[in-house]
């Protein structure tokens, strides 16, 4: 039971911690939302990658949500970070679901576009600070292989609103 609890905490850990925004967002809140975008970006869409999604940030209990930029400026962090939320996974127990290639890639899709939206959210609340990981998030989507053409036509209704507001600022 201990070790369930400590699942359900690791939904507080905040996100974007280092950006200075005035909201923040909860892993929770982020899972969902990866879970909620997964079945309208990529159509073959399994009940292992939705539960994976809902819980494939748990790890950062442990190590919190190290910035992307940094993960990506030292690849060996990243390394030593995956390891490390991977044993504490284990530690509590958590199944790693068993996901393809592809479904890692519509993953990764669903979380970065889960950024774009939380980001446009807190830019039309206001907050400038959400405008650098905005367009960090766009950039990185433009970098791997497309999912599906559903993905690309919401991260272009998001960059599209983005610029709206942009422009309003």
């Amino acid at each position: 039971m201990q070790n369930l609890i400590e699942i359900l905490n690791a939904g507080d850990v905040l996100r974007y911690h280092a950006a200075g925004f005035r909201n923040q967002q909860t892993l929770a809140q982020h899972q969902w939302e990866v879970a909620t975008i997964l079945p309208h970006i990529y159509e073959n869409c399994s009940l292992e990658l939705l539960k994976w999604a809902l819980i494939h940030d748990v790890g950062e209990a442990f190590t919190g949500d190290i910035p992307a930029p940094v993960k990506k400026r030292v690849p060996e962090l990243k390394v030593i970070l995956d390891k490390l939320e991977k044993e504490h996974l284990e530690s509590l127990g958590v199944i790693v679901y068993n996901v393809s290639a592809e479904e890692k890639l519509a993953l990764k899709w669903a979380d970065y576009l889960s950024g774009m939206y939380w980001c446009r959210k807190c830019l039309r609340q206001g907050d400038r600070a959400a405008f650098a990981p905005f367009t960090r998030f766009a950039k990185y989507l433009s970098n791997i292989e497309v999912v599906s053409t559903q993905a690309c036509r919401l991260k272009l209704a998001l960059e599209k609103s983005v610029q709206e507001i942009h422009r309003n600022i």
